[in-house]
């Protein structure tokens, strides 16, 4: 064996004990920045957007439709689109409560963020305000624009079908005379 193959395990040995005696200085360390959760003020207080709101559609991957229960910051709106992570599970039906700011001009829950169920929310309705904007988690949800479009386009439709028929008996009266 030669001069050099013995060195290498002794110089891997003391690097290694040398690493693990300065491991436990370094501090915790998480396969994620976000491995350790904000606190219900510190979310609450980064965020623009908090409401309690049950999740109603999915447009696209990663966005979603709420109707607004609770408002706690935020405009006073009926529904709000949010783009939630696919790390944070949504079930269409379910409520949650959304912590979310804006990120190029979209409305986008914190990846490592407090967003999630109401119903696990147990620290956050302990330390959120009274909301600013109620509403009433029954009442009929208002129609997205695609709805308003395709019952405007129905509507002149109908009125169309009806000015022909009317012009069609029209033209049949006159010709019998």
């Amino acid at each position: 064996m030669t001069k050099h193959l013995r060195i290498l395990p002794l110089l891997l040995l003391f690097f290694g004990a040398l690493f693990g005696a300065l491991a436990p200085t370094t501090g915790v360390i998480y396969a994620l920045s976000c491995a350790v959760q904000p606190s219900a003020p510190e979310e609450y207080d980064r965020s623009t957007l908090v409401f309690r709101g049950i999740a109603e559609e999915k447009s696209g991957d990663e966005t979603f439709t709420f109707r607004t229960v609770h408002t706690w910051k935020g405009p006073d709106e009926q529904q709000f689109e949010v783009r939630v992570s696919s790390w944070i599970p949504i079930t269409l039906g379910d409520e949650y409560l959304v912590y979310a700011a804006e990120a190029d001009r979209v409305l986008t829950a914190h990846l490592c963020g407090r967003t999630g169920l109401w119903s696990a929310a147990t620290e956050d309705r302990v330390f959120l305000p009274a909301p600013l904007h109620t509403f009433d988690p029954a009442a009929e949800t208002p129609m997205s624009s695609l709805a308003r479009t395709l019952l405007g386009a129905s509507l002149v439709i109908a009125l169309l079908v009806v000015l022909r028929v009317y012009s069609l008996r029209s033209r049949k009266k006159r010709t019998k005379r």
